[in-house]
């Protein structure tokens, strides 16, 4: 059970680390002046 958990929780950080991804994949294609105020 605990080797299911650990085994789950992986996954669930694998996916948000790709949804975070592809976020910041598609802020950097979009051109942000208020991002850039440096």
């Amino acid at each position: 059970m605990y080797f299911y958990h650990s085994c789950y929780i992986q996954t669930a950080q694998q996916t948000c680390q790709k949804i975070l991804h592809k976020i910041y994949m598609a802020m950097k294609n979009i051109p942000f002046p208020l991002l850039s105020t440096h």
